[in-house]
């Protein structure tokens, strides 16, 4: 099974934004699905900020994208994507007092044809983000350069004003590079 993805940091109202960009661009399907309790359903490109909106402050979120329509009768997330083989996921990094969470977008598939929108889904994510940042440990004060680590410009404006940006977890946080604070401004 072949996969791909990014992580990168970004607001709510970016995330949506690139999201409804994607699906016109592409002419996919869009669902939001919650985790605990699971729900999913089909979303509208004009309600994607509603639907971010209902989700901020709540990591268990995710929007999930692909080329036809989706099938909604599962009854939890692994039935989802079974159901929905090679769908693209969006999960949304939420803005806390921590600081704001690291987003995700991927995909895993057999379809060589998936994983080709896939790409194509990740590059106009790409081109709205820049390259580079040091990860920091808090715990074992560890870093390590991440050169694909990702960052938008609404993001880097949080971090400007003293927002943390946090990997998945939490334990790490993004510093980013001179050439990335340089590209942005």
């Amino acid at each position: 099974m072949a996969s791909i993805g990014i992580q990168f940091h970004a607001t709510r109202a970016e995330l949506s934004a690139l999201t409804a960009r994607v699906v016109e661009i592409f002419n996919l399907s869009a669902a939001v699905l919650t985790h605990h309790p699971f729900c999913a359903k089909r979303v509208e490109t004009d309600q994607l900020n509603v639907e971010v909106s209902k989700f901020e402050g709540r990591a268990t979120s995710c929007f999930v994208l692909q080329a036809t329509p989706f099938y909604l009768g599962a009854q939890s997330n692994r039935g989802f994507f079974d159901l929905n083989e090679g769908a693209i996921t969006l999960e949304l990094g939420s803005l806390t007092a921590a600081g704001l969470e690291e987003s995700f977008i991927g995909c895993m598939s057999n379809s060589a044809t998936k994983i080709l929108l896939a790409r194509k889904v990740l590059s106009v994510f790409k081109k709205e983000t820049v390259a580079g940042a040091t990860g920091y440990n808090s715990k074992t004060g560890a870093s390590a350069y991440y050169k694909n680590h990702r960052i938008s410009e609404g993001a880097m404006q949080l971090h400007r004003k003293g927002v943390r940006l946090l990997a998945i977890g939490g334990a790490v946080e993004y510093e980013p590079r001179s050439n990335v604070l340089a590209r942005l401004n």
